[in-house]
């Protein structure tokens, strides 16, 4: 697994340049070890076969790269909150985030285990990564993970989302589609306390913030998420 880059606050929003299969923030996949320090990448004694740049003054690298007989295999970049990220189609928007980035992306899908944070795999060995220290964009020659499903859309924010026979939802680390049954969400531990609730014909499964609307058939029809509650 890749070393962790911290996200580093900046003043100023700054565009991270991204070439699928190819580059990250100016390093390329393939690319000599020998090269690396006239990019400002300087070996981590802790870490052999890794290479950091950090930002003045700051603790956290802002980009890693790992090499392996002489050539970078992964190259990790963190973004600051105002950070944009551009593959060729125009900057991201300020702010915007990992489910919309790789929604925009497209063959992304989430990590089956990532707990603790939000893991989007995409095709082309591109990462996007979310966790408690911050956001980070990975590349890799050949990715340290798969993705469980490709996802149709992201399901994020307050609103109500029907399922639509074809697609694949993507809740958190959760793959959704018209052919979950109430039973195997009734198995799932990642939506925590949950209880099912007769309505109808059918029923929800009512979880803290979500809930999940099943047709009598007991095959799941709508995917409610409740705003944050006010502070």
């Amino acid at each position: 697994m890749l070393a962790l880059t911290l996200t580093i606050a900046m003043a100023t929003t700054h565009v991270v340049k991204l070439a699928p299969k190819s580059s990250l923030a100016g390093v390329s996949l393939g690319q000599k070890e020998s090269e690396l320090a006239a990019l400002g990448l300087k070996a981590r004694p802790e870490m052999p076969g890794w290479y950091e740049r950090k930002a003045a003054g700051a603790r956290w690298a802002e980009l890693s790269a790992r090499v392996e007989g002489g050539k970078v295999t992964d190259i990790e970049v963190g973004l600051a909150p105002d950070d944009a990220v551009d593959w060729g189609a125009g900057p991201s928007k300020p702010k915007e985030t990992f489910t919309e980035l790789a929604a925009r992306f497209g063959k992304c899908g989430p990590v089956e285990h990532n707990i603790g944070g939000n893991w989007i795999q995409c095709d082309d060995g591109v990462a996007f990564v979310e966790t408690i220290a911050g956001r980070a964009i990975r590349l890799q020659a050949s990715p340290s993970a798969k993705k469980t499903a490709t996802c149709s859309a992201y399901l994020e924010g307050a609103g109500k989302s029907d399922v639509a026979a074809g697609r694949t939802y993507c809740l958190g680390a959760l793959v959704l589609t018209a052919k979950t049954t109430l039973a195997e969400v009734e198995a799932l531990k990642e939506l925590g306390f949950c209880e099912t609730v007769k309505e109808g014909a059918g029923a929800t499964r009512r979880c803290r913030g979500t809930h999940l609307l099943f047709t009598a058939a007991g095959t799941l029809r709508r995917v409610e998420i409740a705003p944050p509650p006010a502070k």
